[in-house]
């Protein structure tokens, strides 16, 4: 979260809350709204933000691909581990851009194929059972960039073991 570029006042959109662990880790100054897909999910967050306090978070049901918010409605959109998980991530990349304020960021924290053409192999080989259990293994990150028409300013591994991207781009015109 430290690498995130949220100030105090920021209007923040987190892509994919699911149970709403990330949701207790933004400053409490600013106004975080989460979406995801599962209204499970959403509930769990729901339940987690009201035992810990936490009012400037907002919760609604939405697709990631088809974002209900207005042009440029938020300074950074978030995406924890989603990317892989939805059906069209192009399109999601596209409408997370779109709801990006201009000089706002648009963050990206996900697994995608190994550098390593021997673990990139195994992912690939893998990719055909991991979509079974909701994710792809094999998200080519070079050509994820490549569609999505978006030039990032940062790509940096993160987590333990270093399996994880945080990709973070910056929204510098009103065009996507």
């Amino acid at each position: 979260m430290e690498r995130i570029p949220i100030e105090p006042d920021s209007e923040v959109l987190e892509v994919g809350v699911g149970s709403g662990i990330n949701a207790l880790l933004y400053p409490s100054e600013c106004s975080v709204v989460g979406i995801d897909f599962s209204a499970s999910m959403l509930s769990k967050a729901a339940r987690r933000l009201e035992r810990h306090g936490r009012s400037n978070v907002k919760l609604r049901k939405m697709d990631a691909a088809d974002l209900v918010f207005e042009d440029e409605s938020f300074d950074v959109v978030y995406a924890p581990y989603v990317i892989s998980v939805v059906s069209d991530p192009i399109k999601v990349i596209q409408e997370m851009y779109r709801v990006c304020r201009v000089g706002g960021h648009v963050v990206v924290l996900n697994h995608f194929l190994s550098q390593n053409r021997i673990l990139a192999r195994a992912e690939r080989l893998m990719s055909p059972l991991t979509v079974h259990i909701g994710f792809r293994a094999d998200l080519d990150l070079p050509k994820f960039i490549q569609l999505s028409g978006f030039e990032p300013i940062s790509i940096e591994k993160v987590n333990f073991p270093r399996l994880w991207s945080l990709v973070i781009f910056r929204k510098d015109s009103s065009e996507a």
